[in-house]
This record gives structure tokens, C-alpha cells and sequence, in this order.
């Protein structure tokens, strides 16, 4: 019992070291094209094996249902990703602003299946064929069809069952299928048939495509990369694994109740229509995406037939460098100078001294500035409502730091935040460490007059009582007075001007659990300016950020007990005791048995 207690004491006390808080998953959602199947073995692989994990993604899988449109899921932002069929170059075409990430099957799966007696698609004029709409996603299969000069009207469209019974019972002619799954069935039951490859014919579509919109591109550049790579990565595994990952699909995936042969059908048709030892997963032919453009403007799918720049469309991922289409080129080439409005006292962000604009906002204009090769002009101004007021009468185009509220969005459009900052409360140096605010509803607060963070505050803190102030100092000065209890705002406001002023009087003295997320609020009747921006932000490097952020900022907190501190300096001796006794231990047993003897 000696023993087993203070070893239970020892680990307890190594407790939060074995439980270290991880760094949390960022959740993405991929929507399919289909039911779960082997068609999307790669990614389930990506999941279970640890590959989307290993880049900081909680991947979700959405089941396709009848009711959505696949790339309007992405748009919306129901999925961050998706698969879809070569419908998704026209809807680019078209003007939907999507990214094609990946490609997987080189060769569209559709197929038509046609009795036996029926010898060449031409025999297929006046026929009834099942599933075979006019709509984008049978291209393939009229592309075949008018080679035999069969079009739309030249045959009578059944509607889908999703079923191969009505086609051996012959009440259709042909019927639209996939090799990867209806030919499997349709060989259990010895059904004779005739097959219409498109393929065979010329018409090459691509299948299983990857995208995702650009927005996610611009706010998210490191994750698109990330998940492309990984699902990739998956893909090589699924294709090497296909067993493991069958059991797998039947363990957690299998909606469709596939039997394990008909998935093992499925794997071997779908490693033969992706040609792993002639393309390389993932691989995108840019020819080959301009030759399905051409079919789908001739075909009439594409509304206005002009071609949107294809290059633009694929994604090719290089680091620190802008995506920027031809039109967001062109805009920068007539802009000439970006005009900006700044806070003119609010450090360590910004401030105008000497009419010089300085601090950690300055820092990114001056990078922004450099990638986007066009000067950021300063517009003076002396308070922060007269930079609102010139934004506002389009008297500048940007302002540099603003945290995105409705109200503004009538005027702006806002890039992605760039700076994320905590809220922490400070009080005179004499309180104690504040864990909770809520125990702290009954006093006065400070906030400066029309920051967002007092609409955060209130929605967060229905009862917490709020006094406006004109400015940072002013709020620190009136709890230096004690005309209020403390004072509301970021991290590195609050620390900068208590380094300046008020060392030894005020300290932050807690963290309030929300955060304050700064973006840059460009001007919304110049829509090409928001994605611009947004670009650039993104392109600056994760490492450059820190240096910036270091370089102005610095936090300091009221003292309280450290625990991560604590373990890092006793865990070796707590390790070294647990040591000692476990071995005083079995040095005790043993001597205990020697006696016996």
C-alpha cells in the first residue's frame, strides 16, 4: 500500500504534464459529390490515418443530398471544401469565384449501358434512356452522343430510380451508370449488356475535383495548402491500403451498406480510371481544363461565351506570393496611390508624430505597401472620429485597424483580422489577481466612447456596468482616482500606456475570455481593394508577424501563482522521487525474500 499511495500521489501531481492543453484543431468541412463509398477513400484516409491532424485540421464529411448545388455549398460557407464533377470549370466560367485544388479521377466514371442487342450509340436515336437529362453533369455522355448526331430531343428521357431493376427488366433501352458501382451489380445478377464508354469516343471530363472558394484562399492560404497536401497524402495511402481502408469505409462509412466485394470492385475500377503510374495524384492538366472549357461553351453551358482566365482558376501554391487576377492587377495599375486614416494616438498600434505614421500598424502598411509595389499615402488627421469622418466621405480608402462592425459595413468592406488581441481588465496595483469578471458586475468599468469592445462587453455581460471614456489614458487616469473601479481594452493598449504612465499605480490584473480581431476597412464602392488587401496580408510570413508583434509589444500581469512554471522547475525532482521509491520499494521485497529463505 506504501507504495501504490504515493505513486498515485506522484501521478497526480504529474497530472497536468501528461494532460498538456494541445493547440486545437482547426474544423473544416468537405462536402462529397455522392454517399460515402470508396470514391472518397483518400480522404477518409486523410482523417483516420492522422494526415489531416498532423496539419491542424478536424475534417468533417458532408453526404451529398439532391437538394444542394455542390459549389454553392462551398460559396455560401456551409463547406469550406468540396468534389464535384468538371460542372465545377463552367460554374467558374460562369463567374462563380472558385479554386480548383486537386483533381483525382482522370477520367470521368459515367458511363451508358445500353441492351444487348443494341450495338452502337447511333442505334440509341428515338430510344428511351434512363437518367440522361440535358443538364452539365451528362456532358460526357451527349458529347458521345453527338458524334452519332443524337441530341437532347433525339431521345426520350426517363428519369433516374437509382436502380438497374428497371433495366434488366428492359423497360428502358440504356441507362446512365457508373463503372465503379452499377457494373458490379449488374454482373452479380449476369445481366447482358452493351457498354458506351465516352472515353472511348474522345470525351475526357475529369472526376472526384477538388475546390474551394476564394475567399477561403485569401483568409486561409496555409489551410488550403494543407488540406490539398493531405488529402493527397491520403489518397497515396488509400490506393497502397486498399483492404485496411475498406474496413474502414464498412466500420464508419458505410451509408450505402456496400458489401465488402462490391467496395472491393469499386477500388480496383477507381484505381484504374486515376492512373497512378501515369499521372501523379492530384495532378491538374491546365490543357487538358481549357479542352473541357471549349466543350462547355460550345455545348452552351457557359452563359455569357467569354472564357475567364483559366490560370487563375487552378491553384498553384507559392509562399508569400499574391493570387491576383488580371482585373485586381488592372485596378492596382490605375489606382496609382491607396489612401490611408489612422488612429493618431493609439500605441503601441499607431500614432502620427511628427508627421510621421509610426507603430505596429505602420510596420504592416510599410510590407503591404512593398507587395502590392503602390504607395500607401498617410491622410492627417487629429482625433480618431475625424479619421472615421474622412473614411466615411471617401476622403481616404482604407482605415488601418478596425474591428469589424455591422454598422461600418455600409461604408466598407473589411480583409481578414491581421491582429488578435485579448481583453484584460486593469485596476490599481493593489488588487488581487481577477479570475472571473463576473464576480465584479456591481462596479464601474471604463471603455473608450465607440469602441466595439463595449458592444463584445454587453453582449457578453448583460449586467456589467459600463462608463465611457475619452481615451486610454483618460480611463486610467479616472481608476487611478478610483472614480472607477477599472478599466476595459486589448492586451497591448492597456500595457503600452501603463509602461508610460502609470508604472507602479495600475496593473492588468486579468484576462476577460473574448478576443478583439483588427482588420483593415477598405472603402466598399472600390470592390477590388477588400481581396487585395486581404492577399497581402496573407502573404506576409507567420514569422515576420511575430517579429513585428514583439517589436511594439510587450504584457505584463499582476503576479500569480505559475503553474506551468511550478512543473517545469519540479518536475525532474518529483520524476527523481518516484524513482526512489519504486526502487526502495523492490529493494525492501527482495531483502523480504532473502529471508524467507
Amino acid at each position: 500500500m506504501y507504495i501504490f499511495k504515493y505513486t498515485l500521489f506522484l501521478l497526480l501531481l504529474l497530472h497536468p504534464l501528461v494532460h498538456a492543453e494541445n493547440k486545437a484543431l482547426e474544423q473544416v468541412t468537405l462536402q462529397l459529390q455522392w454517399k460515402h463509398q470508396f470514391e472518397f477513400a483518400g480522404f477518409y484516409a486523410a482523417k483516420e490515418k492522422g494526415f489531416y491532424k498532423d496539419v491542424g485540421l478536424d475534417v468533417s464529411f458532408v453526404e451529398f443530398n439532391e437538394t444542394i448545388d455542390i459549389s454553392d455549398e462551398v460559396l455560401l460557407g456551409n463547406a469550406q471544401y468540396g468534389l464535384s464533377y468538371s460542372s465545377i470549370i463552367a460554374d467558374y466560367l460562369n463567374g462563380k469565384p472558385l479554386l480548383f485544388l486537386a483533381n483525382f479521377f482522370k477520367q470521368s466514371p459515367l458511363v451508358l449501358i445500353a441492351q444487348a442487342d443494341i450495338k452502337t450509340p447511333a442505334a440509341l436515336k428515338n430510344k428511351k434512356i434512363m437518367g440522361l437529362s440535358n443538364n452539365i453533369h451528362n456532358i460526357t455522355l451527349f458529347t458521345m452522343l453527338n458524334k452519332f448526331n443524337i441530341h437532347a430531343t433525339d431521345i426520350e428521357n426517363v428519369p433516374a430510380s437509382f436502380t438497374i431493376d428497371d433495366f434488366i427488366a428492359k423497360k428502358v433501352d440504356a441507362m446512365s451508370v457508373f463503372t465503379t458501382n452499377e457494373l458490379y451489380y449488374l454482373d452479380q445478377k449476369g445481366a447482358k449488356y452493351t457498354l458506351f464508354d465516352p472515353t472511348a469516343y474522345g470525351a475526357k471530363y475529369y472526376d472526384v475535383n477538388l475546390f474551394t472558394s476564394k475567399k477561403e484562399l485569401l483568409a486561409h492560404p496555409k489551410r488550403v495548402k494543407n488540406f490539398r497536401e493531405a488529402s493527397i497524402k491520403g489518397w497515396e495511402y488509400a490506393l497502397t491500403h486498399q483492404d485496411e481502408i475498406i474496413d474502414l469505409i464498412i466500420q464508419k462509412y458505410n451509408t450505402q451498406k456496400k458489401s465488402k466485394e462490391a467496395l472491393q470492385f469499386e477500388a480496383k475500377q477507381i484505381e484504374y480510371i486515376m492512373l497512378p503510374n501515369v499521372h501523379k495524384i492530384g495532378s491538374i492538366d491546365n490543357e487538358r481544363v481549357k479542352i473541357i472549357a471549349e466543350n462547355f461553351m460550345q455545348a452552351g453551358f457557359i452563359k455569357n461565351g467569354k472564357q475567364r482566365q483559366i490560370k487563375d482558376f487552378i491553384y498553384a501554391y507559392r509562399d508569400n506570393i499574391l493570387h491576383l487576377s488580371d482585373e485586381e492587377k488592372k485596378y492596382l495599375l490605375n489606382k496609382k496611390e491607396i489612401t490611408i486614416c489612422v488612429d493618431p494616438n493609439w500605441m503601441p498600434f499607431e500614432k502620427i508624430e511628427n508627421n510621421q505614421y509610426i507603430g505596429l500598424g505602420a510596420e504592416y502598411m510599410q510590407r503591404i505597401s512593398h507587395k502590392l509595389r503602390i504607395p500607401i499615402t498617410l491622410v492627417q488627421t487629429s482625433s480618431w472620429a475625424e479619421s472615421i469622418n474622412f473614411a466615411q466621405k471617401r476622403k481616404c480608402d482604407i482605415i488601418s485597424m478596425m474591428v469589424k462592425n455591422e454598422k461600418y459595413e455600409k461604408y466598407w468592406d473589411f480583409t481578414s483580422p491581421y491582429i488578435e488581441a485579448p481583453l484584460v481588465m486593469a485596476t490599481k496595483s493593489n488588487q488581487l489577481f481577477i479570475d472571473d469578471i463576473q464576480h465584479h458586475m456591481n462596479k464601474k468599468w471604463g471603455v473608450v466612447k465607440g469602441y466595439a469592445i463595449i458592444q463584445i462587453l454587453k453582449k457578453k455581460f448583460p449586467h456589467i456596468q459600463i462608463v465611457e471614456v475619452d481615451s486610454v489614458a483618460h480611463g486610467l487616469q479616472e481608476v487611478e482616482k478610483g472614480k472607477l473601479f477599472g478599466y476595459i481594452d486589448n492586451a497591448y493598449t492597456v500595457s503600452y500606456a501603463i509602461q508610460k504612465e502609470f508604472i507602479g499605480s495600475i496593473s492588468i490584473v486579468g484576462r476577460i475570455p473574448e478576443k478583439v480581431h483588427y482588420s483593415i476597412a477598405a472603402r466598399n464602392d472600390e470592390p477590388y481593394l477588400q481581396s487585395i488587401l486581404t492577399q497581402a496580408i496573407a502573404s506576409i510570413d507567420e514569422n515576420k508577424k511575430q517579429d513585428i508583434l514583439n517589436q511594439w509589444v510587450s504584457v505584463t500581469y499582476a503576479q500569480k501563482f505559475n503553474n506551468r512554471l511550478f512543473w517545469y522547475i519540479f518536475t525532474p525532482f518529483l520524476l527523481l522521487a518516484l524513482i526512489l521509491i519504486i526502487r526502495q520499494y523492490l529493494l525492501q521485497r527482495y531483502n523480504r525474500k532473502l529471508n524467507e529463505y
